[in-house]
């Protein structure tokens, strides 16, 4: 992995959905919930509208810095990529640059 982003699960906005989330498990299995309603489950859906807006902020942030070698894909035999000179050894999570691009509408 190069890079990544964290999308968060527990914050305010998503508190209701994982309520109505908790009722419907009370009746259905997750299972149950996954094949009926799919992605179009309340939650479910949330989460990956979350996913999705960050997906190309992060790919573009991930190759211009690929290109202007502030992350470089370190040899196999050491792991990992070097961001700015540190070593991430299981890729690199740029939240914070992903969710700047967010907060200005370019995502």
């Amino acid at each position: 992995m190069v890079s990544y982003y964290t999308v968060p699960l527990d914050d305010d906005e998503l508190a209701p959905l994982w309520l109505e989330f908790a009722d419907k498990l009370r009746t259905k299995s997750l299972q149950q919930i996954a094949l009926e309603e799919g992605e179009q489950e309340p939650l479910f859906k949330a989460i990956r509208e979350r996913q999705f807006v960050r997906e190309a902020p992060l790919l573009m942030i991930t190759l211009r810095r690929l290109l202007n070698r502030t992350l470089q894909i370190v040899h196999p035999s050491k792991g990992g990529v070097r961001l700015d000179g540190t070593l991430f050894p299981d890729g690199v999570c740029l939240n914070e640059e992903v969710e700047a691009v967010v907060r200005r509408g370019m995502g």
